[in-house]
This record gives structure tokens, sequence and C-alpha cells, in this order.
């Protein structure tokens, strides 16, 4: 079989991941109805956000570290595999708390045989002039996946009950399974480390400016992370305000989770356009600066016409995901390539670490600050996630000087 051009692949690629990933905010996207069936609080709601991004973190040292010694296009079925039977499981047995998590953190761990697995199998498929093109298109298949599952998981709740949604979400990574099997093809390792243990990360620690690279990699997830969490939530707090305003805004709280996590993809493209003329990490500190400041707008907004909301919510969207794309590409520029994919494990731990933490400490300061009907406790919040987001550009200016 003739082997697929770099754009080809990436194309095959590209699909097949978001089609892997089309539950991947299935929970968040229904989080009200959760909340109200299974007596919830913010905190127990957040914890199971948040357990996603806990399966993840405790298989991807494994599945990524792989990748040095296999070819990542295996544990790539592996991971659209588990993303096809954890939804399903989901919709069957999940009755509250602790069934839940488990279900939620299955599906986190078939995330983390998907993604950077996946980056790593087209980094080594495509020719190293357009490497750094194939990370940024490669990176928005999170922000495309996010979207399309918060519209679609919507859309298949409303008609045919959240249990329904899961079982039809199963279908996607099925999909992508099939795509990977016929589209993609073995690949033998290029660098060997044989006679090194495979969980050796010491080198990678020690190489700071790629390090530093990981550890804004895990601001950038978790404060992206708490805005899947949480978004349609406060959407849903911002429209009830609306009964004592004069304009209405008729679109319902996950039509705007999906646009604004939509305006993603263009972000990251056009982040990875500036820093071809800007200093990669100029551009990645300006972006996160910015990404906090729009999150404490955001909650300010709350008690304001929707279509504020609504504007702060999409250009929030926009910012905050513009940055992976140029953080990932940053590690695969800093990292020794035959470390790839050690060098991406510790990445993606730290990051996705990051990601189960902050929406649950996001929801603990939310209760603690009076709730999510309290305007105040949303501003709180946003404050304690800017602080959060500040380790970011000081990593950057202390840490990968030229």
């Amino acid at each position: 079989m003739k082997t697929l051009p770099a754009n080809g692949l990436i194309a095959v690629m590209f699909s097949a991941t978001v089609l892997g990933m089309i539950g991947i905010v299935a929970y968040p996207a229904l989080l009200p109805t959760f909340k109200a069936e299974w007596g919830l609080s913010n905190t127990a709601a957040g914890w199971i956000s948040g357990v996603y991004f806990a399966g993840y973190a405790a298989s991807v040292p494994i599945l990524s570290a792989l990748t040095d010694r296999i070819d990542a296009r295996r544990v790539i079925l592996f991971g659209l595999f588990v993303s096809m039977i954890a939804p399903i499981g989901f919709a069957y047995t999940a009755v509250g708390l602790v069934s839940a998590s488990v279900w939620w953190g299955l599906q986190g761990v078939g995330f983390a045989g998907m993604y950077m697995p996946g980056l790593k199998a087209l980094n080594e498929r495509v020719p190293a002039e357009q490497r750094d093109h194939a990370a940024a298109i490669f990176t928005a298949t999170f922000t495309v996946g996010v979207s399309i599952s918060f519209s679609l998981t919507g859309v298949l709740a409303d008609a045919f009950g959240w249990r329904g949604a899961f079982q039809l979400l199963a279908v996607g990574p099925f999909i992508g399974l099939i795509m990977v099997v016929l589209f993609v093809h073995p690949k033998p390792r290029q660098h060997s480390l044989e006679s090194r243990p495979i969980f050796d990360f010491r080198p990678v620690l020690q190489n700071r400016r790629a390090l530093v690279h990981s550890i804004a990699y895990a601001v950038h997830n978790g404060e992206s992370a708490v805005m899947r969490a949480w978004i349609v939530a406060l959407l849903v707090f911002a429209a009830s305000n609306q009964a004592s305003l004069n304009f209405q805004f008729d679109l319902a709280p996950p039509a705007v989770a999906s646009i604004m996590t939509a305006l993603g993809l263009p972000a990251i493209l056009l982040a990875s356009k500036l820093s071809q003329h800007i200093n990669r990490r100029v551009v990645i500190m300006a972006i996160m600066a910015l990404s906090a400041a729009t999150g404490i707008a955001l909650a300010l907004s709350v008690e304001a016409t929707f279509v504020i909301v609504f504007v702060i919510a999409c250009f929030y969207g926009f910012i905050v995901t513009a940055d992976s794309g140029i953080i990932n590409a940053g590690l695969l520029a800093r990292a020794e390539p035959a470390r790839h994919g050690a060098s991406m494990a510790v990445h993606a731990m730290l990051a996705f670490s990051a990601a189960f933490i902050m929406p649950f400490v996001f929801g603990a300061v939310l209760d603690v600050a009076g709730g999510e009907n309290e305007p105040q406790a949303w501003l709180i919040a946003f404050g304690a996630m800017a602080v959060f987001v500040a380790i970011g550009p000081l990593a950057l200016f202390t840490m990968d000087r030229e």
C-alpha cells in the first residue's frame, strides 16, 4: 500500500484523533444535569471532571515513554480502543461520584494513548521542514475535538438522554481506530535506547530549556481544563440573570461553549505564524498574561447582558488555547530526539496533573467564596486562576534565556 504524502498523513491523524476525542467533554457539557441528578456539590463535580486528567497523568508516563521502544502507532490504537469502551461503561453503570469517576478516569487513559503518542507518530513521519507546522495542526485536534464534543453531546443528550448520548459517542473512536489501521503504516524505531532504562526521566528533567516548556504546558492545561469544566456552569448562571435585563440572547450555554472552543483552532494557527517572526517565548508569555486577564473580565461580566458575556467568553476560548501548539513545538525543538517519548511523557504528566487538580481547586474556591450563584465567587475563583497562570511566564523568563 502506498504511503500517504505528508499533508495526507496530517489530515488522517488529525481526523482520527478528533474522532477519538468526541466524548472528551461529555461530562462537563452535561455538568448541570449530573449535579441535579446525583446531588453533587461543586467540589464533587469538579473532582469528577478532574479525574479524567488523573487517569491521563497516571498512564501517560508509561504510554508516551513506550514510544521510544515501540511504534507509537500501536499505542495510538490502544488509546482509541479504550476511548471507545469508556463512554459505553459510563452510559451503563455511572450512578454517582464513585462510578462516574472510574469511567471518566478511564476515558483519560484513552486520551493518553492518543494525544502525545499521536504527536510523536506524526513528528516521525513527516519531513523535518514540516514538523512545526504538523505539530501546530495536530495540537489543534484538542480544540476541534472539544468543540465538537460540546455541541454533539448537547444534541445527542436532548434526543436520546445522557446515557444514550454517551453510548453514541463511542462511535467516533471506533471510526478513528479503523482510519489509523488503514492509513498510518507501521514504522520501525529510528533511535534506540535499548541499553537504558525505559522510564529513566532524569536526563529529561535536567534539560531545563525543554522542561520549562513542560511547565508552561502545565499552566496552559490547568487553565484550559478549568475553562472546559466550568464554562457551562458559568454561562448557565449568567443566562439566569437575563430575566432582569431588557436584552435577551437566545443561545444555549453548551452551544456557546462549543463556539468559544472552536475559536481555538485559528488561534493556534495564528500563534504558530506569529512565532515565526517573534521569539516563541515572548509570544507564549504574552498569550498567558492576556488569557489570565480575560478570565477575570469574564467573571466581572456575569451580571451583564448575555451578549457581553458571549463576546468575552468567545475571546477567552480564543486566547486560552492559542499557545498550546507553540509550546508543544518548543518542547520537540529543545528535547533530545532519542528521548522524545520520555520528554513528552514528562510534558504530558505535568500538564494533565495540573488539568486534574485545577478544576477541583477552582470548584473548591467557588464553594468557599459563596457558590456558583454569587458573582463575587466567580471573581475570586478566576483571580486564584490568574495567580496560577503567572507561573508560566515567570518560568519562561527565568529558565529559557538564550
